[in-house]
């Protein structure tokens, strides 16, 4: 069985990209890499369960030069709104406002980042997507269920944040 623990980001500026996704979703700095003889780079971001790597590559032999197929990647967050700031703040840009997606809910926003990464972030407290791990280190009990992502519901009261 694999478990998706790493998700690699193509950008020209390595260093203002993990700026934006440190100062935006707290992520911490494990680690950082520049090749001064190519101009290549990374640096290795994560939450505790995600690396999310950040990479410039400079040579078109390199396997990962042209990659396809990624679409967006997801974060929940407790405060979509102060997210939402904190993200444009640090130079994102909005997609599409939560209340655009679907009228009279407000629990996803879609954004760009500065490198041009579509996000989505979700609200903690009301969905999420199926099958994501639990979410108690966040503060939500219970479980994000498929059904309530799927239909638009929210996920049940007993999972949201105490207090």
């Amino acid at each position: 069985m694999g478990k998706l623990r790493h998700v690699a980001i193509k950008c020209d500026d390595v260093g203002k990209a993990a700026k934006f996704y440190k100062d935006v979703f707290d992520m911490t700095e494990m680690s950082r890499i520049d090749v001064e003889e190519t101009g290549e780079a990374a640096v290795y971001l994560s939450d505790g369960t995600m690396n999310l790597a950040l990479i410039k590559i400079t040579r078109p032999e390199f396997p990962n030069y042209t990659p396809e197929g990624l679409n967006h990647i997801g974060f929940v967050v407790t405060d979509v709104p102060e997210t939402v700031q904190k993200a444009l703040d640090s130079g994102a840009t909005v997609a599409l406002p939560g209340d655009q997606i679907r009228p009279g809910e407000d629990w996803e926003f879609k954004m760009v980042s500065p490198d041009g990464v579509a996000l989505d972030l979700y609200d903690v407290n009301g969905r999420g997507w199926p099958g994501i791990s639990s979410l108690e280190e966040l503060g939500v009990s219970g479980r994000t269920v498929a059904d309530a992502h799927l239909a638009g519901r929210s996920i049940s009261e007993s999972a949201r944040p105490a207090g």
